[in-house]
């Protein structure tokens, strides 16, 4: 990852990993807890493109998918800078978090987008093996239905294969993991909590 000292102000918080690892959840946490705002991009991509993400697969596949969501992380980060450089810098010079950005399992898919949020900000990354993954999204039917598959396989292939195409990816852009296999969703976020604390992004 990139240092303090890139010109881009690095005051935005990512979480990353595979759907089911709780990163809408734990983003919305971290950000109450932080007192900022927290976006998550998949619901950004649907107010954009005024569709579902389901419809955008319909329409155009996954590559129209993947284009929308390298146009909306761009946008994100453009106006949470913005919004960073309008305010009074004098005050900044330390590593504080503007905002909390959940980003969907395969943003990190594209070159460009790890660049991003390697300049960007801190980014976790949500672990969890794939049979916990399965469990998971076989109980939410809403992640189901918004979300189609991205294969022929069976739900539990798919996310064994995906899983293993994505890793080495997921660990290059993240600056903190947190293993979320059997943890509650609090203790989730009290060790990323506790792994922002020692990374230096907020005090204990």
């Amino acid at each position: 990852m990139l240092s303090f000292g890139h010109a881009m102000p690095r005051r935005l918080l990512f979480l990353i990993g595979y759907r089911g690892t709780g990163k809408t959840t734990i983003g919305r946490l971290l950000a109450e807890r932080l007192d900022v705002p927290c976006i998550d991009l998949d619901h950004f991509i649907q107010e954009s493109a005024g569709k579902t993400i389901a419809e955008l697969f319909v329409e155009g596949g996954e590559d129209l998918f993947r284009d929308w969501e390298s146009r909306c992380l761009s946008k994100l980060v453009d106006q949470q800078s913005s919004a960073f450089c309008d305010s009074d810098q004098a005050e900044g010079g330390d590593s504080g978090i503007d905002a909390v950005i959940s980003l969907g399992g395969g943003t990190i898919l594209r070159d460009k987008n790890r660049e991003l949020i390697s300049q960007s900000g801190t980014c976790i990354y949500l672990t969890a093996t794939p049979k916990t993954i399965w469990q998971r999204l076989s109980q939410d039917s809403v992640s189901t239905t918004q979300r189609p598959a991205l294969t022929e396989l069976s739900a539990e292939q798919e996310i064994t294969n995906l899983l293993a195409k994505r890793l080495p990816l997921y660990e290059e852009s993240a600056d903190i993991q947190i293993e979320t296999d059997d943890r509650s969703i609090g203790e989730i976020a009290e060790a990323a909590w506790r792994k922002l604390a020692a990374w230096g992004n907020v005090s204990g």
